[in-house]
């Protein structure tokens, strides 16, 4: 089963049970929604717990979430360390969205069938979203994921991103 990973749980709050969570999600409001079914995944036996999120807030860059299972400092407590997932399969994308996981290890080829590189992580800047690529002889330069302007066509089936290639770019 592939997950999304949302953060790992790395402290408690207050004496309810309120988790706080190192944020490894850029849609954190879409996740922490109560209908959606979390999973908590321990770091030693992978055992999973599944959980619903009661209340969501974001502070200094965590995430802070009161889970219905989780009724006090105690049972949170025995959370830390816990990675916070999400099943991939229970988000839905809209046309031209993509996980960040699903872009990294893609080809990037130029308009003109030319091999440049692998994704090997993706950034969110500022201005936008930006590829980070790595060339065979491990030169590191990047793409911006502007539709139409950079990025022509995304084929995560076979792992492919076709980009129309500027000068300089390299």
């Amino acid at each position: 089963m592939d997950y999304l990973n949302l953060g790992t749980i790395i402290n408690v709050h207050g004496i309810k049970g309120e988790v706080v969570i190192k944020s490894n999600t850029y849609f954190a409001n879409e996740r922490y929604k109560k209908e959606n079914n979390i999973i908590l995944i321990s770091p030693d036996s992978k055992k999973e717990i599944v959980v619903h999120a009661l209340n969501y807030y974001q502070y200094k860059g965590n995430d802070y979430v009161l889970f219905e299972e989780i009724n006090n400092i105690d049972d949170a407590l025995n959370l830390k360390g816990y990675s916070v997932n999400i099943k991939k399969d229970d988000v839905t994308l809209k046309e031209n969205q993509y996980f960040f996981n699903d872009l990294e290890g893609c080809k990037i080829i130029t308009l003109e069938g030319k091999y440049l590189g692998d994704v090997i992580k993706v950034e969110e800047f500022p201005a936008q979203i930006t590829l980070r690529c790595k060339t065979n002889n491990n030169k590191i330069f990047f793409v911006p994921f502007i539709d139409k302007i950079f990025i022509q066509e995304v084929d995560i089936k076979n792992k492919t991103i076709i980009i129309k290639y500027m000068e300089g770019m390299l």
